[in-house]
């Protein structure tokens, strides 16, 4: 399983739980060494051009923790469990069962997904963030991921607000497999096929899909 640029302190969960804040270019770019402090502090930040939504700044760690998360479900994808076809929580037992049957659309919906998260790092210091903010905030909009550097160290990785969603929409799949025993941004590609197999054979399966659904 592919691991992230740098290894931060292991953990049980990076999504923030605040709202992001919002900001404009602006003030981003005369206050951009305090704003990256205060996302490096857990506090996400929204990018605005006229309304418009550019960018989310969100901290390195967070960022990386997201980067586990996807190459964990490639990994279910290659046992044939798609978590992110669920049409809710209550599926995903069905699902990793192999009990709920999917379409050629569904699937090729699925592969055409952007994972922008997973894309290639660029990075950038705050010096160079600073003068050339446009430019920076236009690259982000079109797809790519740009890790702000702070004192030489990863940052804040820019994404663009699409992509924060979709992040934000996996969350409950994460907190399912959690639940269900499976730390998805922590387990290795054979520690991912032994819970799966040991869902599937376990007698118990169906009293604990109850307990174990999130709303």
């Amino acid at each position: 399983m592919r691991r992230g640029t740098k290894t931060p302190t292991r953990t049980k969960t990076m999504m923030s739980d605040r709202p992001p804040k919002q900001i404009g270019v602006r003030e981003l770019r005369d206050r951009l060494t305090a704003v990256v402090e205060e996302v490096k502090r857990g506090e996400p930040h929204v990018v605005l051009n006229n309304n418009w939504r550019m960018a989310v700044m969100i901290k390195y760690e967070e960022g990386w923790w997201w980067e586990r998360v996807e190459w964990a479900l490639a990994a279910l994808h290659g046992l044939e469990v798609y978590p992110e076809l669920a049409r809710g929580t209550s599926e995903l037992a069905l699902i990793v069962r192999g009990q709920r049957q999917f379409s050629q659309r569904e699937l090729e919906g699925l592969a055409r997904e952007r994972r922008d998260i997973l894309g290639p790092v660029h990075t950038v210091g705050t010096s160079d963030a600073r003068l050339h903010m446009a430019d920076l905030l236009g690259a982000v909009a079109r797809g790519k991921k740009w890790i702000i550097l702070s004192g030489g160290q990863f940052a804040v990785t820019m994404i663009r607000p699409k992509e924060y969603e979709r992040l934000q929409r996996l969350h409950r799949i994460v907190t399912w497999f959690r639940t269900a025993g499976l730390e998805l941004a922590e387990s290795t590609e054979d520690e991912i096929a032994k819970w799966v197999h040991e869902f599937r054979v376990a007698p118990n399966a169906d009293a604990a899909d109850e307990g174990s659904a999130i709303a």
